[in-house]
């Protein structure tokens, strides 16, 4: 979020970075570190200056995004489970005859 009016200019591609990293792995609080880091390394002198970059902060949960990766864990766990009922079912039946 941005606590104050920021120009859009550097704040787009402040953000456009921020969710580039995000995309890489980043948590999300070293993502937008290092998108402001990245703008300080190639914006000239005046949009170097806070005002334009250090009004975006980062609110709530720092934990990395996670795309897509808890429904094939959930997909694999229910197959396994499917298996082993499976498996027992086919063994029983195999005792009893």
């Amino acid at each position: 979020m941005s606590l104050w009016s920021i120009d859009e200019k550097s704040s787009s591609a402040i953000i456009a970075r921020f969710y580039e990293l995000l995309a890489d792995g980043l948590p999300k609080h070293v993502a937008l570190r290092q998108a402001k880091l990245d703008h300080l390394a190639t914006a000239d002198a005046e949009l170097a200056l806070p005002y334009y970059w250090a009004g975006l902060v980062l609110v709530g949960d720092v934990e990395p995004v996670r795309i897509g990766g808890t429904i094939p864990k959930l997909l694999w766990w229910a197959l396994a489970v499917l298996a082993l009922l499976f498996a027992f079912i086919w063994l029983r039946k195999k005792r009893k005859s």
